[in-house]
């Protein structure tokens, strides 16, 4: 197994322990749903991957991207006060167990993650976590995406996807995101989109093209007509990597004896064996 650092893309872990797991409570009386759930799915990923590394990716709102688009990520449902009351448990957590968050006000956890790669010495292999395929922009020799039912490298993207990793991108601007509110280019479906790139390279190859093509079927003609929306989908879905610091290697993967305090004074007690378990692992005890 070739050992690798994971970058962790946090919230969707939230989202899938608050709506996944019964409500808990722990010895406060405080809802522990979330803590415990985050808890679970770290202890379960350094089972699974015995990192050398773990950082995880903070996220906060992009007013950036919500000046170039008003109603960006405008269809996503509030959640009840709980949930954000249970969030807020999280960083205590993490700080108990000496994991280290990377965050940036106003920037999104892409970014962050992003931000990142730029940042951990070339050398070191990356393996990001996450739900979301805007990530797969950063798939390279030294970066896999994982996302809950593929494992994404160079070697097999064209496998998933039929496309290059580096065509991403230019895909994404294409057909839009519905989860993030932001509409493709009409006509631009997943296959007609992967069909163009595949046949042009690149969009910047597909609009070259299109500017002496004597024959356009109704997608090229939609691509004319909606100029704007390609630039502003571009600026949109590309990823907007922070200058961050360098993390330093962990001299342990993370405190075991403040973790293991952590989850008893929690009253957090089915954590403690698969807590034992991980440290053994990692080499953290």
């Amino acid at each position: 197994m070739i050992r690798t650092s994971l970058l962790i893309d946090i919230f969707p872990v939230f989202y899938q322990s608050f709506f996944g797991l019964p409500e808990l409570t722990d010895s406060r009386g405080q809802s522990s749903t979330i803590v415990y759930g985050t808890a679970r799915k770290l202890l379960g990923w350094i089972k699974q991957y015995r990192p050398t590394g773990i950082y995880i990716a903070w996220d906060h709102r992009s007013p950036v991207r919500r000046q170039i688009l008003p109603a960006y990520k405008g269809t996503r449902t509030e959640q009840k006060p709980d949930f954000y009351r249970q969030i807020q448990q999280v960083p205590e957590m993490l700080a108990a167990w000496g994991l280290p968050v990377f965050e940036v006000p106003d920037c999104e956890a892409d970014d962050v993650l992003a931000g990142l790669v730029q940042a951990i010495p070339v050398v070191q292999p990356l393996t990001v976590l996450t739900v979301d395929y805007d990530l797969l922009q950063l798939v390279s020799p030294r970066v896999t995406v994982v996302t809950p039912n593929k494992i994404v490298r160079p070697d097999n993207f064209e496998a998933h996807f039929g496309l290059q990793a580096e065509q991403w991108l230019d895909y994404k601007v294409l057909t839009g995101d519905a989860s993030d509110n932001i509409p493709g280019v009409p006509g631009f479906g997943k296959l007609t989109a992967t069909r163009k790139l595949v046949q042009h390279g690149s969009l910047t190859a597909y609009q070259s093209w299109l500017s002496v093509a004597a024959k356009l079927d109704r997608a090229d003609r939609e691509m004319l007509n909606h100029p704007g929306r390609l630039l502003r989908n571009r600026e949109l879905m590309r990823l907007r990597p922070p200058q961050l610091p360098v993390p330093q290697p962990p001299a342990k993967l993370f405190d075991f004896p403040a973790a293991l305090a952590y989850c008893e004074s929690r009253g957090l007690g089915s954590l403690v064996a698969p807590l034992y378990d991980a440290a053994a692992l990692s080499g953290s005890r």
